[in-house]
This record gives C-alpha cells, structure tokens and sequence, in this order.
C-alpha cells in the first residue's frame, strides 16, 4: 500500500510540474510529445487503482491493519483520482458512484468517517475531510445534510 500512494503522489506531483502553464509557453526547448508524458502515466495509475478497488466501491490496504476497513483509504484514494477524472466520462462514473455509497454507507449521521468499527478508530479526522471533498466534488442533493 505504501507503494500504491508513493506512486499516485508521485503521479500527481509530476501532473502539477508537467501541467505548469510556464513551462507549457514557453517549452522550454523540449517537443511536444514529452508533454504527453504524464497523462499516460496518469492513466497507467488510475487503471491500477481501478484494479484494486473492490465490489462494495472501497479500497483497503492489503497491508496495514488501521487502513483494512476502507474507511480512510476510500475517501483518500477517490479524493486523489478526482484531481485526475472529468465526471462526465461513463466509463468512470461507476466506480466513483460505488465508492460514493460505500462512503455514504460508512459515515454516520453527522457525517463523521472512520468510526464504523466501534472498536477502532480509523483515522476520523482525516477520513471525514477526504469524505466532504468527495461529497462536494460527486454528491447529490441527498448528501447536503451530511455536507453541512
């Protein structure tokens, strides 16, 4: 799992370097096919993420007990492949509306994640502020109670 997020942070960080609008005025001297560099790598890790999701629409680590439940690893993951997906492409509306349910599913009623095992605490804080990103980013009007 370490690996999994070493890799999407490092996809994002060269989206972000890649994407500069400076760097794309200008050129820099370097053609425009390396540009297209970090989309393909983009795609590469969304389809690996793809790949590890499960049929209830959450992600678990394989790895770390306290990250086993999905609750703080679904928000995490959904919220870092929003920065990469447009959400009117269908092909991607399917997992984002399973993991939008497993989400809804795990919150409690003041919308707070990480707290569906009562036995362990999995990360609330940062569990619930991935989940109020996801909520505002692919939400209906059904979740505006648990928004606010």
């Amino acid at each position: 799992m370490k690996k999994l997020i070493g890799f999407l942070q490092l996809c994002i960080f060269n989206l972000y370097l890649c994407a500069s609008p400076s760097l794309q005025s200008e050129g820099r001297g370097i053609s425009a096919p390396l540009f297209t560099l970090p989309e393909e790598m983009i795609q590469k890790a969304k389809k690996f993420l793809f790949s590890k999701q499960l049929p209830d629409g959450s992600w678990r680590s394989e790895t770390y007990g306290l990250l086993k439940s999905g609750q703080s690893l679904t928000p995490f993951v959904l919220y870092s492949l929003s920065q990469t997906i447009r959400t009117g492409k269908d092909e991607e509306k399917p997992w984002v509306q399973q993991s939008m349910k497993f989400l809804r599913s795990h919150g409690n009623s003041d919308g707070i994640h990480g707290r569906s095992d009562p036995d362990i605490l999995d990360y609330p804080n940062y569990a619930t502020s991935y989940a109020l990103h996801c909520f505002l980013k692919f939400g209906d009007k059904n979740d505006k109670p648990v928004i606010q």
